[in-house]
């Protein structure tokens, strides 16, 4: 099951929620879904390669708009509409479906915690002055500790989450999250 953007020639929201070099200013995001199983969830699934996240996800996490990100509303629309979505005025029709309450994240700080030297990357001859894409993650343990929930310069697409929060969405049986675990280059700090 995954949320899907509405068409092919949507801007790539993953770029467009994750640079600090650009302003997102949109309230909300439309995304095509279906209702019938997504509400199952908490954490989804998508090609959109943004967070979805439910309230409960939300409420569990305990985040919200800091200095690190804003919190966006998504509205999900009915993937089995077969008509027009929008109105000539660009709100959706009256028959289509649509489901409110979930959220992603406008990432606009990226955090320098990647140890570069440890981690292992994949060389892409389009970019030969770059490190290339990130195969496996190194992170650096930062005085502060982890914050909950952050991205890294070295990859905008991959989304991390400290040990504690983990633990806490693991608890609150948060459905749709898997978690792989990432190596610390300072082992002197286990719990972040």
């Amino acid at each position: 099951m995954t949320v899907h953007k509405l068409n092919d020639s949507d801007v790539d929201l993953t770029h467009l929620l994750n640079s600090s070099e650009r302003d997102f200013n949109q309230e909300y995001i439309y995304a095509r879904a279906n209702l019938r199983h997504i509400v199952n969830f908490d954490f989804i699934a998508n090609d959109l390669k943004i967070p979805i996240l439910s309230k409960k996800f939300v409420e569990v996490a305990q985040i919200s708009s800091n200095h690190d990100f804003d919190l966006v509303d998504l509205v999900l629309l009915d993937d089995t509409y077969q008509g027009e979505l929008f109105s000539a005025e660009g709100n959706p029709n009256e028959g289509v479906e649509k489901l409110e309450g979930f959220s992603t994240i406008n990432f606009k700080v990226q955090r320098a915690l990647c140890d570069v030297e440890n981690s292992t990357f994949m060389k892409l001859r389009s970019q030969p002055d770059s490190p290339g894409l990130l195969r496996k993650v190194v992170l650096r343990y930062p005085e502060e500790g982890f914050p909950p929930i952050f991205r890294i310069k070295e990859s905008i697409s991959m989304l991390f989450v400290s040990q504690s929060l983990k633990e806490r969405l693991e608890e609150n049986t948060i459905k749709g999250c898997l978690f792989n675990e990432v190596t610390i280059s300072n082992n002197s700090k286990q719990n972040s």
